[in-house]
């Protein structure tokens, strides 16, 4: 409860400097007597750039409101405590035990937490010439497997592989480039 008051406030403060900086803007270039706030300072325009400053701010503020993304946990219960994996660490150790198979080129996971229970979905490309279910039922195997050893997880729920490409093999850049290292 109370963080959403703090947020409410923050963009309501943010709107109404904002609204301020375009205020002082305004004043300055189309009504100069509208308020007297660069009364002394006029020449320099000081209304306009106290304006632009606070505009410039706010814009700042907002996009490093954006930018900045609050990392998920997903927190399991030990013996001594609780212990919490962000999304970003799992994601990434998922992505490397994809990369273990040769065929894979390129992996996304996306990390699935409901109550108690983890899932992932993948989503590869593959070179052509594998057979994808048996791909796809070791990779799960191998996931599972080392999410279990390695992170200490055992209610891994459901490994879904989504094959978003088959790559076809280029035979010709394999044989330039074997003659770009025997040249070197």
């Amino acid at each position: 409860m109370k963080i959403a008051v703090i947020k409410f406030w923050d963009i309501l403060v943010s709107i109404l400097l904002f609204l301020t900086g375009i205020f002082l803007i305004y004043d300055h270039f189309f009504q100069p007597n509208f308020i007297d706030i660069d009364y002394y300072y006029h020449e320099y325009a000081l209304g306009a750039i106290i304006g632009f400053l606070i505009i410039f701010s706010v814009i700042i503020r907002v996009i490093i409101f954006v930018n900045s993304r609050n990392e998920r946990f997903v927190d399991f219960d030990s013996s001594d405590g609780s212990v919490g994996i962000s999304d970003k660490a799992m994601k990434d150790f998922v992505d490397r035990v994809a990369y273990e198979f040769s065929s894979v080129k390129h992996a996304q996971t996306k990390v699935i937490s409901t109550k108690g229970n983890l899932g992932f979905i993948l989503k590869i490309k593959i070179l052509e010439g594998n057979n994808i279910l048996e791909l796809s039922q070791q990779m799960q195997s191998r996931i599972r497997q080392s999410v279990m050893s390695s992170l200490g997880i055992e209610n891994v729920e459901n490994v879904s592989i989504k094959v978003s490409e088959i790559i076809k093999k280029d035979v010709s850049s394999e044989d330039s480039n074997d003659n770009i290292s025997l040249n070197q």
